[in-house]
């Protein structure tokens, strides 16, 4: 099958070789021939995956996976300074939540709370392992002074997410020659989760922490703009009661931020200064849930036009300045609150796919 001979050029590049690799030396560590046939395999998935009408599932899986893994490799081959997109990783950790496609508001923040469960326990883990520092560098005021610090915020972090006993533990251990496929039909995408969202561009051992604050920030932004457009589609329906649950569900997204945010600042700022050249162009401006959480709550800030337009991945989130679009705060539906007798306009949302 056309499949079969594709994924056999797909193995030609072994993922947990090229993870082992990456996290062993850092990603702008790698040899330009592992970069080389990343970028090139990345052209050829990318191809294969538009131009095939008909894929199985299980190989259509497989290969989105492998193109937004491989992106990165792409995008700095011909940028050497990283944005925020290759740098964090988050077209991995889109792929995990699905929101790269159709999917119920409710499916949204479940993935989020499961995507959070699983990195805040790979953290930990990442912490516990490297206590020793075997095979980072040292990171000054971080590893040895706040050690215990970072931890005990990991793990308040972690006692205050929902366990609904569908992830139950670490992450899968990646010793095994597991394939692209083996990773990407994992029912719960952990392996995805724990180890193809998170690879430093250094050995600095505070870089991992940092690019793990974004990621969990990141599910807090999807849970909290998932939950702020159902509710505002329950008001339309005069269905007030889901629309608070939802804005509820919203303000648990949006009160763990402050401890992940408090966790990050057990790093040292020299530790910060020593890697801070690897993150490039990399900005939290670029990162699209949080504007259009923002714009989804309160409004297109007009201060903010400028600097979007500067932004490709960001420019037609401009779009959404228009009267038909009501944020939260100034649409209807709040005012909707007070004014049950209004008709309802929609029975059903769902999530469009970014």
């Amino acid at each position: 099958m056309k499949e079969d001979t594709f994924l056999r050029v797909l193995e030609s590049f072994p993922p947990m070789d090229y993870l082992r690799e990456a996290m062993a030396k850092g990603r702008q560590e790698l040899p330009m021939a592992v970069r080389a046939h990343a970028s090139e395999l990345y052209e050829r998935v990318t191809h294969y995956l538009h131009s095939e009408p008909f894929l199985s599932v299980e190989t259509n899986l497989t290969l989105e996976l492998a193109s937004r893994v491989l992106f990165s490799e792409w995008f700095l081959a011909r940028h050497p300074c990283p944005r925020y997109q290759a740098y964090t990783n988050i077209r991995v950790l889109n792929w995990a939540l699905e929101t790269h496609r159709l999917m119920p508001l409710s499916q949204v923040t479940e993935n989020a709370w499961r995507a959070l469960t699983v990195m805040v326990r790979d953290l930990r883990q990442h912490e516990l392992d490297s206590t020793g520092m075997e095979g980072m560098s040292p990171s000054p005021g971080s590893k040895i002074d706040n050690a215990s610090l970072r931890l005990e915020k990991i793990c308040r972090i972690e006692s205050s997410l929902p366990h609904d006993g569908q992830v139950t533990g670490p992450a899968p251990a990646t010793d095994g020659p597991l394939s692209w496929m083996d990773i990407a039909c994992d029912p719960a995408k952990s392996l995805a989760l724990a180890r193809f969202t998170c690879l430093p561009q250094t050995r600095n051992h505070d870089e991992y922490l940092f690019i793990r604050t974004i990621h969990c920030s990141e599910c807090c932004f999807w849970g909290v703009l998932a939950s702020v457009i159902g509710a505002g589609e329950a008001a339309k329906s005069n269905r007030f009661a889901q629309g608070t649950g939802m804005l509820e569900e919203g303000l648990r997204f949006a009160k763990l931020l402050t401890p992940i945010l408090d966790a990050m600042k057990t790093m040292h700022p020299a530790s910060f200064h020593a890697f801070r050249d690897a993150t490039g162009n990399a900005s939290a401006i670029q990162s699209r849930t949080y504007q259009r959480m923002q714009i989804s709550l309160l409004g297109l800030d007009p201060s903010k036009i400028g600097s979007l337009v500067e932004v490709p991945e960001l420019s037609d989130l401009l779009l959404l300045d228009h009267p038909s679009f009501k944020p939260l705060k100034k649409g209807s539906a709040l005012n909707r609150v007070g004014n049950p007798s209004l008709k309802p306009r929609h029975s059903e949302r769902r999530l469009p796919a970014s």
